[in-house]
């Protein structure tokens, strides 16, 4: 099964949307944001990368 195929999340069995979210990181004290594109899950927040 690929990632196209899944309709839950493989950790709590939530519902999965595609979508892109704004994902923000801190790496040696400089903060930055980035676009995350991938199966996100609406009950924990985990994501799938497309």
């Amino acid at each position: 099964m690929n990632q196209q195929e899944l309709r839950s999340c493989p950790v709590c069995d939530g519902n999965l949307t595609q979508e892109v979210k704004l994902v923000g990181v801190e790496y040696k004290g400089v903060k930055f944001k980035y676009s995350q594109p991938g199966q996100w899950c609406t009950e924990c927040g985990r994501f799938l990368k497309s």
